[in-house]
């Protein structure tokens, strides 16, 4: 795929609001790795949500557990397009801190997407929580 068609194609996904909706889909799901009891959710946001999202952009995936070192499992996701070429590492994580629902200004919620002044709030943005 050219430059051109990726930067068209990744438009294309921002304009039509597909980007926002697939964001707040993954933002609800609730990972935070410090609970146990979040734990089936953390496994469904990879298995369910990045796992699917890399195969379609040609990845092969795999999920590795390592219970010994990790409280959750790592999803793994690889693509080769030319052995010969540069290899590149990303990183990315699906656990959060825990949420503290309680914590958040009237009307923001870690788990929920808000669009604010044309921003877009998530679990991350510390400037949403209430100071106590």
């Amino acid at each position: 795929m050219s430059r051109e068609v990726a930067i068209a194609r990744a438009l294309h996904h921002l304009d039509t609001g597909a980007f926002k909706a697939d964001l707040a889909r993954r933002v609800a799901i609730a990972t935070e790795s410090q609970n146990p009891d979040r734990a089936v959710e953390l496994l469904r946001y990879l298995e369910q949500e990045m796992r699917p999202a890399f195969e379609n952009m040609g990845f092969t995936c795999n999920l590795l557990h390592e219970p010994t070192q990790a409280r959750a499992p790592f999803l793994y996701a690889e693509r080769i397009e030319n052995a010969q070429a540069v290899t590149v590492l990303g990183y990315g994580h699906g656990d959060v801190i825990r949420g503290l629902d309680q914590a958040w200004e009237a009307g923001l919620s870690p788990w929920t997407l808000t669009e604010r002044d044309g921003r877009w709030y998530s679990p991350t943005t510390r400037g949403s929580m209430r100071s106590t």
